[in-house]
């Protein structure tokens, strides 16, 4: 009875949650029957392949926007993106979407448009990140400087007034030091915080052109067995 309960478990999880089958070998999805690994996308022709049991799916279900203006649900967007970053070119150059259930594809235009909308709206979401990391870069940048400037002064003022014993040596070096850590915030930023956020950008730039195609699955909706 064990045995049987946990099956349903498995079969329950696997119910609620939609198939995927993207690029990149560990992103491998789940075939028709729910055991075997489906084979993956090549990650060298820039397709990207999803499956999904309802186009519903696709959205966000706490947006309130009309039907082909909701952003995309965060596991798909997040599936989409990985599904790229894994591909040996990164170019991506169409995404499949097979649907078990019955799908109007007269929408197929409005759900691509709303796909390439939403990469679009990610991408200027990046270069607005990037703007206000630059700014307070400067900021900072500028608070640093007076701060290692004011510490260097100190140093000197120390030095004046103590001579070069030991104490002197002491407190100036320790002055020295609270001013680079000053410095510690802005050199940071120019040198490593701002590249990942445009990387993430030209990323959403290129899905932002993303070609969306729907396809019908394959034969009946797979159904669960029971014993």
């Amino acid at each position: 009875m064990d045995g049987m309960d946990a099956e349903s478990d498995r079969q329950s999880m696997a119910s609620q949650n939609p198939r995927t089958v993207g690029a990149g070998g560990g992103r491998g999805g789940v075939g028709a029957g729910g055991g075997a690994a489906a084979r993956a996308t090549p990650a060298a022709d820039g397709l990207i392949k999803m499956r999904l049991r309802a186009i519903d799916q696709l959205f966000d279900a706490v947006d309130p926007s009309p039907f082909g203006q909701q952003d995309l649900s965060p596991w798909a967007a997040e599936y989409i993106v990985e599904s790229v970053k894994e591909m040996r070119d990164p170019v991506p150059r169409e995404l499949v979407i097979v649907v078990d259930e019955p799908c109007d594809l007269g929408r197929e235009q409005v759900i691509a448009r709303a796909v390439r909308d939403f990469f679009e709206r990610q991408a200027v979401l990046r270069r607005r990140s990037l703007r206000r990391l630059l700014r307070r870069g400067l900021v900072t940048l500028a608070i640093g400087v007076v701060f290692l400037a004011a510490f260097f002064g100190l140093t000197r003022l120390i030095a004046w007034l103590l001579g070069d014993g030991p104490l002197a040596t002491l407190v100036g070096e320790g002055s020295m030091i609270v001013g680079w850590v000053a410095m510690w915030r802005p050199i940071e930023i120019f040198l490593y915080d701002w590249w990942p956020i445009v990387r993430e950008r030209r990323l959403h730039d290129r899905l932002s052109t993303l070609e969306v195609r729907i396809v019908p699955a394959p034969g009946p909706a797979p159904t669960s067995a029971h014993s």
